[in-house]
């Protein structure tokens, strides 16, 4: 549906206040452009001043610190007035006037069959027909002009590139074209082109630019290489592989490569590094399914070490038992006959004492009563 005079009228004054405001900005940006040459130019005339002063008086040690410090600003004086002459190419064009922005919007209407209008934003769009790129199908796209920052003169500001029947890397959802990531473009050698256009108003030229660089594909500076784009991501390490490189991890279903995939050595079946589990008995690999606890010790273990018995539990508690028997006392006639000696004498001495101190006590009363 084509959009009435009036709206068109509506995006063509809101586009020229954003032209106008930019070359506000231009002017800004050749004046600080000037302001440097300017003042590399002041300094070079101090210079000059004092080297004619060091030469009547012959102070050559002055004089060659004056002419390094010419040297300094002569360096830096060219690529002042290059920023200048670049600061100058915004200004090759005039303003174009409302009467053409609105030509240039009904042109573009007319080159891609509909001008999309958001009233709200006055954001405008056109759609491009279905891109295959050497083969790959990659679906039609919505080239977005957003008005409100062409005065910014960045090109990621005011350019967005939607995928409305997304075909997107393999690797990356984010990339729907080999030269648009999160739907900025990457117009590569045709980025100054494109922003020269829109800075002068042509409208129907910047959208003719934007979709060119959709439609042809430079090998050079792809986000993602076309060669690259379908196939299967390896869940370990990211790596693009064809379809009959995909092994299957059976456990958790995810997908590998040759290189990050493993196997049990039990039912040879294929299992991701992640689902694996190591047996601390005959220390193989094996998967879930075919490890198990010990009843004993609670420990997994794979269910052959557990069949023959080899749990390494079994051996521990083996050795316990065995040095536990070592330390047991021998019990032979002769340890026995010390410990009972042992004890008579013990308890002869504990009575002797008892024994003295009665007789004193008899001792004691007989000389009272004498």
């Amino acid at each position: 549906m084509a959009l009435s005079d009036r709206e068109i009228t509506k995006v063509a004054l809101a586009i020229q206040n954003q032209l106008a405001a930019l070359r506000l900005r231009q002017y800004t940006r050749l004046n600080d452009e000037i302001a440097r040459v300017t003042t590399s130019l002041s300094e070079l005339q101090v210079v000059r001043s004092k080297l004619s002063h060091c030469s009547r008086r012959q102070w050559h040690a002055a004089a060659k610190s004056l002419v390094d410090q010419t040297q300094r600003i002569l360096a830096y004086l060219p690529h002042s007035a290059t920023d200048a002459k670049w600061a100058l190419e915004g200004f090759r064009t005039d303003l174009p006037s409302l009467r053409e922005i609105y030509e240039e919007l009904r042109q573009t209407e007319e080159e891609f069959g509909e001008l999309k209008f958001n009233r709200e934003t006055h954001d405008i769009a056109v759609v491009t027909d279905p891109i295959e790129l050497e083969g790959m199908f990659l679906g039609d796209f919505e080239i977005q002009l957003h008005v409100a920052s062409i005065c910014e003169a960045r090109l990621q500001s005011a350019l967005s590139i939607v995928a409305l029947d997304p075909h997107p890397a393999a690797s990356n959802n984010r990339v729907t074209h080999p030269h648009v990531n999160d739907e900025q473009l990457c117009a590569g050698d045709g980025r100054t082109v494109i922003q020269a256009a829109l800075s002068s108003g042509r409208i129907c030229d910047f959208f003719t630019l934007v979709r060119s660089v959709l439609t042809n594909y430079n090998q050079d500076s792809p986000f993602i290489p076309l060669s690259d784009w379908d196939g299967t991501v390896c869940s370990d390490c990211g790596y693009t592989m064809p379809d009959d490189d995909v092994h299957g991890c059976f456990v958790c279903g995810r997908q590998f490569c040759e290189d990050c995939i493993d196997y049990c050595r039990r039912c040879d079946e294929n299992v991701c590094r992640g689902c694996t589990e190591d047996c601390p008995v005959c220390e193989e690999t094996f998967c879930p399914d075919c490890m198990t606890e010990c009843p004993k010790c609670h420990r997994r273990i794979c269910k052959a070490c557990l069949e023959d018995n080899l749990c390494l539990c079994v051996e521990e508690n083996k050795e316990t038992s065995d040095e536990s028997a070592d330390e047991q006392p021998t019990g032979d006639g002769e340890s026995a006959s010390r410990i009972t000696a042992g004890d008579g004498a013990g308890r002869e001495g504990s009575e002797r004492p008892e024994a003295a101190h009665s007789e004193g006590v008899e001792a004691a009363q007989a000389g009272l009563e004498a």
